[in-house]
């Protein structure tokens, strides 16, 4: 037998078999009565981009009230600031009480003058004494948690928007007090999003719709 009728021979062998595989699958979903299982697409919430918080520089460019943060409306710039302390070594906030401290384990980082300047309230102070704005304040937070701050720069940390081709246009990066309350720095828990579904024998829904008949 010659070499092209043995491979003439082959390919007719296997078109063959994918035909007949062809037939079973189709044949196999017509009998399938089973309802279609509905599926329900996904929240709009969880394709929001905005950030979890608005900062100082977001209430500004908001025109929202920045009252909390004028310090000298309360303070007088003539006379420092005496902070208060209880018998177990913990801050009195009797004028904040509603700012809840949790910087870290350690109750040294619950002091205000380990950010605020003593000197100058509505201003932000490094430990290495470098004096900030409050718009400047993921500069504050890099100076203690250098490494952090790095991945932040190469996008490794938080979250980055816009182009990663600087051709089409800029890139964006949130700002640390974007996600973390600078008092209470804990990431709030955000609920995961459902996993993926087959598309295959469904009917979707949207979540308004997703009521039973």
């Amino acid at each position: 037998m010659k070499e092209e009728t043995k491979t003439a021979i082959v390919l007719a062998g296997v078109a063959i078999s994918f035909a007949g595989l062809a037939v079973v699958f189709f044949t196999l979903s017509a009998i399938d009565e089973r309802p279609a299982p509905r599926i329900v697409m996904v929240d709009s919430g969880f394709l929001d981009t905005s950030p979890v918080r608005m900062n100082y520089a977001a209430m500004v460019e908001a025109g929202e009230d920045i009252f909390d943060y004028d310090c000298y409306l309360c303070h007088s710039r003539r006379e420092p600031v005496e902070l208060q302390f209880d018998e177990l070594g913990g801050l009195i906030l009797e004028e904040h009480d509603y700012i809840t401290f949790e910087h870290g384990p350690s109750r040294e980082n619950n002091y205000c003058f380990n950010c605020h300047d003593r000197d100058q309230l509505d201003r932000l102070r490094t430990q290495y004494g470098t004096t900030l704005t409050f718009e400047e304040s993921t500069q504050l937070c890099g100076s203690c948690h250098g490494t952090t701050l790095r991945d932040w720069k190469q996008d490794a940390h938080g979250r980055t928007g816009g182009y990663w081709n600087l051709a089409m246009g800029e890139r964006t990066r949130l700002d640390c007090t974007e996600c973390h309350d600078p008092h209470d720095t804990r990431f709030p828990t955000l609920e995961p999003a459902p996993g993926p579904h087959s598309m295959k024998n469904r009917i979707i829904v949207s979540p308004e719709n997703n009521r039973d008949p």
